[in-house]
């Protein structure tokens, strides 16, 4: 049985030599930056929230600085981009709440990540449910091994229309391995929205596909996008502060 193993751990070793990187130059960043072996800080001034995001499989890390900037400026939260081994965050499920109690500064703590990435998210909460006070998820389809439908707090749930590699009927197929669903056509809801978790709010982006959650080109087996990755960032941006602020006032 252990000799089987070996052939499955080369074919990782092999695909993370051919990781996603950034396709593009990166943005400046701010004041407060930081890296490490183990994350990328982005911070908010006198933020007391902090959210740690896992990249998507085989994606380098520094693909998500644009769009976690943006995140950290508007939300008002500091961000950890993890690093994680091989670029397979399957490989790292307890990095996040490692972090967590690492950094002991900030009082409240969000879990994210995009597609695989979103699954090792999933397992943080799902090994420590009062570790995080909200969950995001980017193109991400749940593992049912780590349910969180027992969980008491929210989820947000972002996926986009041209998909191909978590698709919109995959990720709607999954419902029942997440809190109770709450249909989220227009984000700015969030702002009245008198509900209270348990929760999983479902907020559909129209004309995004999964690369564009990140800033690494096209993805291989992906769908075209029918709106700029600039316009997929805002939009994320928007729920992903919205749903923090939502949080933040329960």
């Amino acid at each position: 049985m252990q000799h089987r193993f070996f052939p499955f751990l080369l074919s990782l070793l092999l695909l993370s030599a051919c990781s996603y990187l950034p396709d593009a130059p990166l943005a400046p960043v701010a004041p407060g930056y930081e890296e490490t072996a183990d994350y990328i800080k982005l911070p908010a001034p006198a933020a007391e929230a902090a959210f740690v995001f896992i990249p998507g499989g085989l994606v380098d890390p520094h693909a998500y600085v644009p769009l976690m900037q943006r995140v950290a400026a508007e939300a008002g939260v500091t961000v950890f981009i993890l690093k994680v081994e091989a670029n397979l965050a399957i490989l790292s499920l307890g990095q996040a709440g490692k972090l967590r109690k690492r950094e002991a500064a900030y009082a409240t703590w969000y879990v994210g990540g995009h597609s695989l990435g979103g699954v090792a998210a999933q397992a943080a909460v799902s090994r420590d449910p009062g570790a995080f006070a909200g969950v995001v998820f980017l193109g991400v389809y749940p593992a049912e091994g780590y349910s969180l439908a027992g969980w008491g707090g929210p989820v947000l749930s972002l996926y986009a229309e041209n998909d191909l590699l978590s698709t919109v009927v995959e990720v709607e197929g999954k419902v029942g391995f997440l809190p109770p669903a709450y249909p989220l056509p227009d984000i700015t809801a969030l702002d009245t929205l008198a509900v209270r978790p348990p929760l999983t709010f479902y907020h559909l982006i129209e004309g995004g596909n999964h690369g564009q959650f990140g800033s690494y080109g096209f993805q291989e087996g992906d769908g075209v996008a029918t709106i700029s990755r600039e316009a997929q960032h805002a939009r994320v941006s928007e729920a992903i502060t919205r749903f923090i602020q939502w949080c933040e006032r329960l």
